[in-house]
């Protein structure tokens, strides 16, 4: 009879236990899985790595800490992956010096992968910052790359003003009266002489090609800092161009030439001190860009020493 009872017993205190087990798990398991759901909503992707693994050490079959392992963790690798991307770019070997064009691109295709980080989650702390200091890198790059374009673009520019003065003293004697030069063609002044302007065009053209090299390397920049400046600097190169034509390809009359010139030098003049404008006056292009990268190289993606060991893991999720 007492044997009986006692066996009862047991069964209910084991009952009791289980059942206490069991919303002590299931309790465990909501606080776990409400505090990933809130590092979710807070853009906290490393927050809720360390919950969503806790569940799965808890439940191992939990399918929104399945999920929310394989998504955040695609996140962190478009970081490790956009971080290592610059390290072939920047690192060369017997101390060689690393070219500002290299380096952009580098940043570039950094850029690139820090967009798939990005269209997962676009308020990420970790992507956004890690995001301005790309950003920062390009803009001290791009601030070196307009001031050998405007080194470039100037002394074209001062090149063909030169063949403009010689053009401009066979005309005034072509042109000595205020009657003739209303009505000549400036490529009358010419015959006797076989397009001098043209012959020093293509001498200048290896410059220009050089300078819109460099200035085309920022053409898909998409960052801030410097989106102004890049502006300023297409603006430039464009009235490089225009006024060497200007100077060296005469069209009209005598005063039709004059004026063109003139109007066309104060564009690019205007086009200058923009240009100026947008590069740092504490800035100097001298500086060893190459440091510009370190902080990138050395960003710290992970503030969890146990983040990685979850990446890992979701490899085999």
């Amino acid at each position: 009879m007492w044997a009986k009872k006692y066996h009862v017993l047991a069964v209910a205190v084991t009952l009791l236990v289980l059942i206490g087990i069991y919303y002590a798990t299931r309790s465990e398991e909501d606080k776990l899985t409400s505090g990933m759901q809130n590092a979710l909503e807070d853009h906290d992707h490393e927050e809720a790595l360390m919950y969503a693994s806790k569940l799965l050490a808890l439940k191992p079959d939990n399918p929104g800490a399945k999920q929310v392992i394989r998504d955040s963790s695609q996140i962190f690798t478009h970081l490790q992956e956009a971080r290592d991307a610059l390290s072939k770019f920047w690192t060369l070997k017997d101390g060689a010096v690393v070219e500002p064009e290299r380096l952009y691109k580098g940043l570039q295709q950094s850029r690139e992968m820090l967009g798939k980080a990005k269209s997962l989650d676009p308020h990420f702390d970790a992507t956004l910052e890690f995001e301005e200091k790309l950003d920062e890198a390009q803009a001290q790059l791009i601030y070196i790359f307009a001031s050998y374009v405007k080194e470039i673009g100037d002394g074209t520019v001062f090149k063909a003003s030169e063949e403009y003065r010689k053009t401009s003293a066979i005309i005034d004697s072509a042109a000595s009266s205020k009657y003739l030069s209303k009505f000549l063609r400036i490529q009358s002044s010419w015959a006797t002489k076989e397009e001098p302007a043209q012959a020093v065009k293509q001498e200048l053209e290896s410059r220009l090609e050089k300078m819109e090299e460099m200035g085309s390397l920022v053409s898909d920049y998409e960052g801030k800092n410097a989106k102004n400046l890049v502006k300023a600097l297409r603006l430039y190169m464009q009235s490089v161009r225009d006024t060497i034509d200007t100077l060296l390809i005469p069209n009209g009359n005598y005063n039709d030439y004059v004026q063109s010139v003139s109007k066309g030098s104060k564009t690019f003049e205007k086009a200058q001190q923009r240009l100026m404008n947008g590069i740092p006056k504490t800035f100097l292009a001298k500086n060893n860009y190459a440091r510009l990268l370190e902080d990138i190289s050395e960003y710290k993606i992970f503030e969890n020493e146990s983040t990685p060991e979850i990446l890992a893991q979701a490899r085999t999720l």
